[in-house]
């Protein structure tokens, strides 16, 4: 009898269908406890500062946060496997070990920014920051989804169009962040070099470190 090798891709293992079936679970979960939560992040990431407030008409509760964390770290974590995976098996596991890694330096991140705030800022506005910071990243993970699913079960993308894809994506996120703390923040010239600052220690190196612990987990 002959045997043929089967390929091991994002489209040939059965779970990458389920995970994305339950990450998009999660979402419509966190949407309807917080009922509006997506649609509020698209508005707040256009609004003005003088209109921003801390008082959102969301409802916001610890289930619904629960799911859009699990969300937001499942489907940033089958990002980073995309860009890193080249050839092997695609795998679970390796899933599982991205998504840990990514909510482990999401609180460490968390903790970082609280720590500055008391150095640096005050509550309020730490709290206004977090608030739209949260926002962006739902709204940037919402973007995601679709682009994955095209990605993921597209057959005929590359590795080297995936990536480009992604890349796009993480521009205009950068640039939203940009613009955002720029609002929140710059009062002074020097506060534009804190922000600068900030994009990198807390934002592009914990990335790259993601980016560098998956690809040993990979390959």
């Amino acid at each position: 009898m002959d045997f043929f090798l089967r390929i091991s891709t994002s489209f040939s293992e059965p779970w990458v269908a389920w995970t994305m079936a339950v990450l998009l679970a999660l979402l419509v979960f966190a949407d309807s406890y917080m009922c509006g939560v997506i649609s509020e992040s698209f508005k707040t990431l256009f609004a003005t500062k003088e209109r921003d407030s801390i008082f959102s008409e969301t409802k916001r509760n610890t289930y619904g946060q629960l799911a859009l964390v699990f969300y937001k770290a499942g489907i940033i974590a089958m990002m980073v496997y995309v860009i890193v995976f080249q050839q092997g098996h695609f795998s679970f596991f390796i899933w599982l070990l991205i998504t840990l890694a990514v909510i482990v330096v999401g609180a460490i991140k968390y903790a970082a920014a609280w720590l500055l705030s008391y150095i640096f800022s005050n509550k309020q506005t730490l709290q206004t920051a977090l608030l739209h910071y949260s926002n962006l990243i739902t709204t940037i993970t919402v973007l995601l989804y679709p682009i994955m699913l095209f990605i993921l079960f597209a057959p005929f993308i590359s590795h080297v169009t995936a990536v480009i894809m992604l890349a796009l994506l993480g521009i205009l996120s950068l640039a939203a962040w940009l613009w955002k703390a720029f609002q929140l923040f710059f009062t002074k010239i020097f506060a534009g070099f804190y922000i600068f600052l900030y994009l990198c220690t807390l934002e592009l190196l914990p990335f790259a470190g993601i980016l560098l612990a998956a690809n040993s987990w990979i390959n």
